[in-house]
């Protein structure tokens, strides 16, 4: 069972933590922690917090791009598909041309039997009518009605995409991202110094595995570029590798552990995912309230399900039990509600929101949980 420290929450059985000495190189994170009550603002400032530390930081941007383009691609393709059936739904309610017929009056009837130019001029104007009316109906129907009806069924895609996929494919990232804030808040990384199993340099580990990966790709296009068996190429793939752990076996090492450490990312990006995916499954009826009230009750339905997930990536990587995390949820149950509800705010603003909500929910809520007391999840000291 790990003893958190009261400030960065990583195993400390001591008083005095050897990983962050109590001591935070974040200024925002110096003072006494907050407790379930005094820690509402603290719960409805870090999401902002943790926007304003995402666009400071240097060397963190990037690690957003890959899952943003993954997620980008999964959005495109049903936005394409939800519009086309949208269109097939919508054609067959649409009439194709609209046909009116002129007044049966008498004296226009003699007017076009004395005179054959008044007829062409009758028809001419009826013709013109059914052109107007015909392409001002599909303009209003087809068009008005078909944005709205897109935007209202993308909307709801886009929902559903940024809370699961984009959670899911930024699990790993996110935990990269947010070891390199512990790192700059508490001078090191400590799940690193607690489980990194060598002392090969970050460095080295960096320059091999840039030179395996690089010797991958190139077997990766020549596998492309030349008719290879799929077994082939997947031991070039593989070789590289093989090759840097015979250069420095101590690399292998790291690179187990890497693997488990990023394994147990996925997996709790999948996790987060599902139990979003089983709390928007049971709210979605909320989206079709009229009034634009259904899209913000929803967006902030998301955003909170989405937050409260997110804060499993720090509690994984400080080793926390599910009754340890459960614990902590039930006594700061109102910072995090806050925490969750301006999520759900900035993931109303469109496009934007969407696109900035997931990592700044994340360093958010790892800030939040640095900033909340955890005295409460160590064992009580016996009496002398």
């Amino acid at each position: 069972m790990v003893v958190p420290c009261s400030l960065c929450g990583y195993d400390a059985p001591e008083e005095r933590c050897p990983h962050c000495g109590l001591t935070p190189r974040e200024r925002s994170l110096e003072g006494r922690q907050v407790g379930p009550i005094s820690g509402i603002w603290t719960g409805l400032v870090a999401l902002p917090r943790g926007l304003l530390l995402l666009v400071k930081t240097r060397g963190v941007k990037r690690w957003l791009l890959p899952p943003l383009l993954l997620t980008a691609t999964v959005l495109v393709v049903l936005w394409v598909l939800s519009w086309r059936w949208l269109e097939s739904k919508l054609g067959g309610a649409i009439p194709d041309e609209i046909v009116l017929n002129p007044p049966d009056w008498e004296w226009l009837a003699g007017l076009i039997e004395r005179w054959e130019w008044v007829g062409s001029v009758v028809a001419a104007l009826v013709s013109a009518a059914e052109w107007v009316a015909d392409k001002s109906f599909s303009l209003v129907v087809n068009r008005v009605s078909g944005l709205i009806l897109y935007v209202f069924i993308g909307s709801f895609v886009a929902f559903y995409v940024f809370s699961i996929a984009y959670e899911a494919f930024a699990g790993p990232f996110l935990d990269e991202i947010q070891g390199r804030f512990e790192a700059k808040w508490f001078g090191r990384d400590p799940r690193s110094s607690l489980e990194r199993p060598t002392d090969i340099p970050p460095e080295r580990c960096f320059r091999l595995s840039v030179a395996a990966i690089a010797v991958a790709c190139l077997a990766v296009i020549g596998g492309f570029l030349t008719p290879l068996p799929v077994w082939a190429a997947a031991v070039l793939v593989v070789l590289p590798f093989v090759a840097a752990v015979v250069f420095d076996r101590r690399y292998g090492t790291w690179l187990v552990w890497l693997g488990r450490i990023e394994g147990r990312a996925v997996w709790v990006g999948i996790k987060a995912s599902i139990l979003t995916f089983l709390i928007l499954a049971l709210t979605w009826p909320v989206y079709f309230v009229p009034w634009g009230i259904g899209y913000v009750l929803f967006a902030m339905i998301c955003g909170f399900a989405t937050a409260v997930s997110l804060l499993d990536i720090p509690c994984e990587r400080r080793g926390w039990s599910v009754r340890q995390r459960l614990r902590l949820l039930r006594r700061n149950l109102l910072p995090f509600t806050a925490f969750g509800a301006v999520s759900g705010f900035l993931l109303a603003v469109p496009i934007v929101g969407a696109v900035l909500m997931v990592p700044s929910a994340s360093i958010g809520g790892l800030w939040l949980l640095c900033r909340l007391d955890k005295r409460h999840l160590r064992p009580a000291v016996p009496p002398a």
